[in-house]
């Protein structure tokens, strides 16, 4: 499974961290990511902020799961969900 966490702040990191330990996940995408998320090489950040964007971004790596953290981002997210129809 593959899964986007979108945002940048330590909720997000913690969230992937814990994320990265499950065995049914084998990508962890994170939409900007910051410092401590691009020192793990478990995460894959990917430096999108645009709603338009990260959509494609999602469609194109045929993202399993979207993982909604209610945060600052979480209409970004929603967004995303409703393009991907999952």
């Amino acid at each position: 499974m593959k899964v986007l966490v979108i945002g940048s702040g330590g909720r997000e990191h913690a969230m992937a961290w814990k994320l990265s330990h499950s065995k049914k996940i084998n990508a962890i995408f994170i939409a900007p990511g910051n410092g401590g998320t691009h020192l793990n090489p478990k995460f894959n950040n990917i430096d999108l902020t645009d709603i338009n964007l990260l959509s494609d971004f999602a469609i194109k790596e045929k993202l399993t799961s979207l993982l909604l953290v209610q945060s600052c981002h979480f209409p970004k997210a929603l967004l995303i969900y409703s393009d991907l129809k999952i």
